[in-house]
Parts: C-alpha cells; sequence; structure tokens
C-alpha cells in the first residue's frame, strides 16, 4: 500500500470520528438544554407535546453524548455512545407507539404522544445514520 493511500485513509477516518462528535457534543447540548427547560415549566407540557417528567434521563444522556464528544476515548468512542442512544432511542420509540403509557412504567399523568414518540424515532434513527456513515470504506484483505 503506498503511502498516498495509507495518509488518504488516515484523513478519511478523521473526518468521520469528527463528524460522529460533532453530532454528540450538538445532541448533548440539545437534550440538556431540553431538560432544563422541562426543569423550568414543570407540571406542564414543553411545547405543548412533550411531557416533562423524563427530564432527568434526557440530561443524563445529553451530558453522556457530550461528553463522548470531547473525551471520546474515556467512554469507548462517540460511535459506541452514539449507536447506543439511537438504538435506546429506536426502542422508547416502538414503546411509546405500543403503549401511551410504556405498559404502565409511566405515571398515568405522562402519557407519550405522537409527537414525543417520532421525535425519539428521527432522533434514533439519524444517530444510527450518523454512525453507519462514519464508517467508511471496509478493508479488504487479499490473504
Amino acid at each position: 500500500m503506498s503511502t498516498t493511500t495509507r495518509r488518504h485513509r488516515t484523513i478519511s477516518a478523521a473526518r468521520s470520528d469528527l463528524m460522529v462528535r460533532m453530532y454528540a457534543g450538538t445532541l448533548g447540548v440539545v437534550l440538556v438544554a431540553l431538560a432544563v427547560a422541562g426543569f423550568v415549566v414543570a407540571d406542564r407540557k414543553l411545547f405543548g407535546a412533550f411531557p416533562i417528567g423524563d427530564a432527568v434521563v434526557h440530561l443524563a444522556i445529553g451530558g453522556l453524548l457530550f461528553a463522548s464528544a470531547w473525551r471520546p476515548q474515556a467512554l469507548g468512542g462517540s460511535r459506541v455512545v452514539v449507536g447506543w442512544v439511537g438504538a435506546s432511542s429506536i426502542g422508547v420509540a416502538l414503546l411509546g407507539f405500543l403503549s401511551n403509557d410504556m405498559f404502565g412504567v409511566l405515571p398515568s399523568d405522562q402519557d407519550w404522544n405522537v409527537a414525543h414518540n417520532a421525535s425519539h424515532l428521527v432522533i434514533g434513527l439519524e444517530s444510527l445514520l450518523i454512525v453507519a456513515a462514519s464508517r467508511g470504506p471496509r478493508r479488504r484483505s487479499y490473504a
């Protein structure tokens, strides 16, 4: 393999890592901001659609994403964290679509609506797409 090819792969890997880290940092900041807004509005629904009872969960996940963007080595890499957040978000969305109260896990005053479930689904899908796009070309082995 030539030096130019190796250098190109290194640059490509650095760009894809930067893309995932930027996404993780941005989503982390957005989730922390939504959590803080959820604490401020207290007993109402944020933007008329989102229950704020899960603000603590959004705060923790947002902090984890933000930390993975700035210290990816400490958390196993931003791709791992973004992948798990994406898969979890899709799982939560599917559970929400199947049952408004998440099969009795949520209190009755925190029923999730279609907008809330759709937002989890969109975040989950875009997170998994970002992780998939960051993989880059696979190396072929000619052994």
